[in-house]
């Protein structure tokens, strides 16, 4: 065989490469790290810190990083929304599952509006008042303590994305060169 049929092929172990097995470590890491401090810090429900370290995954620093944005951004507008609607209408069940739809409707009309990772915040902000004021329907006098249990679940999954994202290759060397050789190239074709 001749070296200019040889092909290159990046090292890889069990089918995958080794670049994906880095980020599935780096993702996994991530969740032990979520899940201990979860429990550490007596978390009402550690899963789901280590569920929102799953949902954050990505292999850029980039889209894991406006995810994780538009998560705690979506994370506290749901949350006040559900320590509002209880607050307004404990007293009334019936009023209170209103609410509740009309608040599901108004984010489902904004998720339609919206795109990408805003839609994904938009659709969040509706089942985070399911999650919050609705699992505590026959105890409103419990939806703070559920809403900062919620609230501080999804920060701590935030919070070890982000430091495993401190680990993360930089991409922008590759991209910045591949940017300079379409650039001169266009420049190299026009006339």
């Amino acid at each position: 065989m001749t070296t200019a049929t040889m092909t290159v092929r990046p090292l890889s172990f069990a089918g995958a490469s080794l670049s994906s097995w880095a980020f599935g470590i780096r993702i996994w890491v991530a969740v032990v790290i979520a899940l201990g401090a979860s429990f550490w810090l007596e978390i009402e429900a550690p899963s789901s810190a280590a569920l929102t370290v799953a949902i954050l995954a990505a292999p850029t620093r980039g889209q894991a990083l406006e995810k994780a944005c538009w998560r705690l951004l979506a994370t506290i507008i749901g949350v006040t929304a559900a320590i509002v609607i209880t607050g307004l209408f404990s007293q009334t069940r019936d009023l209170m599952l209103a609410a509740f739809a009309a608040w599901v409707g108004l984010c489902v009309y904004a998720s339609g509006l919206l795109d990408g990772n805003r839609a994904y915040a938009a659709v969040l902000s509706g089942y985070t008042v399911a999650l919050v004021a609705l699992q505590q329907m026959d105890t409103p006098q419990h939806v703070f303590e559920t809403a900062v249990a919620r609230g501080a679940a999804v920060g701590i999954g935030i919070v070890a994305v982000v430091n495993d994202l401190l680990a993360t290759p930089d991409s922008h060397p590759q991209l910045a060169a591949k940017l300079a050789s379409i650039f001169t190239a266009g420049f190299a074709t026009m006339p």
